[in-house]
């Protein structure tokens, strides 16, 4: 169910179990600077901050910046030094 609220506005929900109400729910739209859809999207975007660091909603990531090649040429070089590091003394009879 979507609510639209406006400034000032408050919602309140019962929730029900059967036919008792085990709890109950207030919730307000608090006043923001500017109006209309600006304000909207400014309490849609605290809302789904909120709902991210709670664990309620969809996570966001930074974007990834492109590797150069000499990047990943360290990367691997580093991680292969990390395996034969790792592998010690081992017959490495794969290697030709």
């Amino acid at each position: 169910m979507k609510v639209a609220l406006e400034n000032g506005e408050v919602l309140d929900i019962a929730l029900v179990e059967g036919d008792r109400i085990i709890g109950t729910l207030s919730i307000q739209l608090k006043g923001l600077a500017g109006a209309g859809k600006a304000s909207r999207s400014a309490v849609a975007s605290q809302q789904s901050e909120s709902a991210s660091t709670s664990g309620l909603g969809k996570k966001t990531r930074k974007p990834r910046k492109p590797m150069s090649a000499e990047g990943r040429a360290r990367m691997a070089a580093a991680q292969k030094k990390r395996w034969e590091e790792k592998r010690g003394g081992q017959n490495n009879s794969n290697q030709g």
